[in-house]
């Protein structure tokens, strides 16, 4: 089974998170979190898919991280296994988490640890046979 994950989508999902954050918050968004900085905002997020699928264990394949895009994880799992079902959303919510953790750690350590927790909540609902060790 093949996962593709967009960056651009992902880095959608982090401005449209923080925004809400920052809205609820009545704070303005981190500078760091603005579209003007996307460049940098897919390095860091390209860094963290790569440490979360690192860890995933040992059904995955094969990981292509080199098109400026897109990200491709191979599994070793049947599409028929009902487990897998929302497995791309929950890596992406835990790379969305892990970000958002990153960038915020140096302005809001409260923040920073309330994504980091949402990133190991992501994780711990991956399917057990790939979940982190």
């Amino acid at each position: 089974m093949i996962i593709a994950l967009s960056i651009s989508r992902i880095a959608d999902s982090i401005y449209a998170r923080s925004a809400l954050d920052a809205t609820i918050k009545g704070t303005d968004i981190p500078a760091a979190l603005t579209r003007d900085r996307a460049e940098a905002l897919h390095r860091v997020i390209s860094d963290v898919a790569a440490e979360t699928i690192a860890t995933l264990g040992p059904s995955v394949l094969s990981t292509d991280l080199s098109d400026s895009d897109i990200i491709t994880i191979d599994y070793a799992i049947s599409h028929a296994d009902a487990a897998v079902a929302c497995l791309r959303t929950n890596i992406e919510t835990a790379i969305v988490c892990a970000t958002l953790a990153r960038i915020t750690a140096a302005a809001d350590l409260p923040l920073a640890q309330w994504y980091a927790s949402l990133a190991r909540i992501a994780d711990t609902s991956l399917p057990g046979r790939i979940a982190r060790c």
